[in-house]
């Protein structure tokens, strides 16, 4: 039945099926059909197919953000210290 479907332009049946592929894996592994997709989804952007921030992008990112506010609060230290003894 399924191969009399035509397939539509958009490729909308391909993600069908793997909507309702995610919707019957997910109770047998313990998990909701969402937090299974989000899964596929990341292991996609990780592997590089798929657009997106890697994880190892991501955490180096989060990295840079911490020792950016870091340098600032030392800057500001440093401010006022220098103004202390000037």
């Amino acid at each position: 039945m399924l191969s009399a479907m035509p397939e539509p332009r958009d490729g909308s049946r391909g993600w069908v099926f793997a909507r309702a592929a995610v919707e019957s894996i997910a109770p047998m592994i313990g998990c909701t059909p969402r937090t299974l997709h989000e899964c596929v989804k990341r292991d996609r952007i990780d592997h590089s197919e798929r657009d997106g921030v890697t994880k190892d992008e991501w955490e180096r990112l989060k990295a840079l953000e911490r020792e950016v506010e870091e340098l600032r609060r030392v800057n500001e230290i440093l401010k006022v210290a220098s103004a202390f003894f000037t």
